[in-house]
């Protein structure tokens, strides 16, 4: 696989895109998830390595740790998330704080349908937006709360 056909599939369901030299970036709307400026919406990096055989997808920057002072929290539901929900994982720099969430998906010698393209694309964006309101509230409060709704966390979402 390469950037042209994933190019290729992006035109086909009509999603905008920004193709870049090594990597695509495309962004979905989010009703829950803010990023450190207020804005709903989440950018999604897509990109192949390993030769064209490994497709990964990023959301890069979604959260910081550097100066969170419930980080045992971030990082405890930033786990109980990945183990409840398919697919998705979740890094953490050390460096600088960033926390991500992104979907490896191995290609091989296979080809990757467009639906199975479109479904790893929801996943890493319905996912960001379904966890932002638990996140945010372990983030701010140091509890975990794995059924926490939008509405119940105040100010937020």
């Amino acid at each position: 696989m390469n950037l042209e056909q994933i190019e290729a599939i992006l035109v086909a369901q009509g999603l905008k895109y920004r193709l870049q030299a090594d990597h695509i970036v495309t962004g979905f709307a989010t009703r829950h998830y803010r990023d450190a400026s207020g804005r709903a919406g989440v950018a999604i990096v897509i990109r192949l390595s390993e030769q064209g055989t490994l497709l990964e997808f990023m959301a890069p920057g979604l959260y910081c740790s550097q100066g969170c002072h419930q980080s045992a929290a971030l990082f405890q539901v930033l786990l109980d998330i990945t183990t409840r929900t398919k697919m998705i994982r979740f890094e953490h720099d050390a460096t600088d704080g960033e926390v991500r969430c992104s979907i490896d998906f191995p290609i091989e010698d296979g080809k990757v349908t467009p639906r199975q393209f479109r479904r790893l694309l929801d996943c890493l964006a319905e996912s960001v937006d379904r966890w932002a309101p638990v996140i945010r509230h372990a983030m701010d409060t140091g509890c975990i709360d794995l059924e926490l709704r939008p509405a119940e966390v105040s100010g937020r979402g």
